[in-house]
């Protein structure tokens, strides 16, 4: 039906009122490939964006959907052939959203934490073993950050609170993307508004694996599984501070309130602290 009325010619251009939301913006977000391909074709404004008149929050209260472009919303849900079919339309790679940032923070994923954790309790409970990495997604994130650089993405862009991409992946502990970031060049050693780095980010998650729900009742197994997230929480911390340490980070970097990555770990790693200080010693 959306077909034959966007050949019949219906308003491809309307916003929603209520949403802000171009139906460009609706289709990638909802997976609509074959409408999102013909309303490429007929768009007028391929770099349209989300209201910035309205905010849109998550349950958690968070901002989303403001401002953002169609290639925006394609890179957030990993849709490489949507991608690809907006670049050879000229969108644009340097457009910024309301916060001031471009497709390519978007690469980032914020809920790797969260989810590897989901995971350990539905492998547990369903007794499988599941690869955590997906390598065609690996693949084609790698792809996207490499075209949209080619198209001219600056890869040190930053926001409006002066991070860059990676000081966000450094936060997410994303380490995948960490390493697509530095192999096109990041600066590991870029600097915020608060005078943070990448590192100092990293040094500063306060994980929350203590909240994640685990619907079973037998107390042995549950506390199988809390040690299980446990041992990765350490993991990606320890993981993503010596990654980029080994990257050429300054250990000795200070902020804006004179605080160090590893004073910031002293307060917020929950492992054994020795191991995050040889990290540093190491250095």
């Amino acid at each position: 039906m959306a077909k034959l009325l966007i050949s019949n010619g219906a308003n491809i251009n309307y916003i929603n009122p209520e949403s802000g939301l171009h139906y460009l913006h609706i289709c990638i977000k909802n997976h609509m490939d074959e409408i999102t391909e013909l309303l490429i074709s007929k768009c007028e404004d391929i770099n349209i964006k989300s209201s910035e008149q309205i905010i849109v929050r998550d349950e958690e209260g968070e901002e989303l959907d403001y401002g953002m472009t169609p290639l925006h919303y394609a890179v957030l849900t990993k849709n490489y052939l949507i991608f690809n079919l907006l670049i050879s339309h000229g969108a644009d790679v340097n457009a910024k959203d309301s916060f001031g940032k471009t497709a390519l923070f978007y690469i980032v994923n914020k809920h790797n934490r969260s989810f590897q954790y989901i995971h350990i309790v539905m492998n547990f409970v369903t007794k499988q073993t599941e690869n955590l990495q997906n390598e065609e997604i690996h693949r084609e994130t790698k792809e996207i950050v490499k075209t949209l650089i080619s198209r001219g993405a600056n890869i040190n862009e930053k926001d409006k609170s002066g991070k860059t991409a990676l000081h966000y992946a450094a936060f997410y502990s994303d380490i995948e993307s960490i390493e697509i970031f530095i192999s096109h060049g990041a600066d590991v050693n870029a600097k915020d508004k608060i005078g943070k780095s990448p590192l100092h980010w990293a040094s500063m998650v306060e994980d929350d694996c203590d909240n994640v729900l685990i619907p079973i009742d037998n107390n042995e197994e549950k506390s199988k599984i809390k040690e299980k997230i446990y041992q990765l929480s350490c993991q990606l911390y320890k993981q993503t501070l010596e990654f980029l340490i080994s990257n050429g980070a300054d250990i000795n970097d200070i902020d804006y309130f004179g605080v160090t990555a590893l004073q910031n770990a002293k307060k917020y790693y929950r492992g054994n602290i020795t191991e995050i200080q040889s990290l540093f010693d190491a250095k």
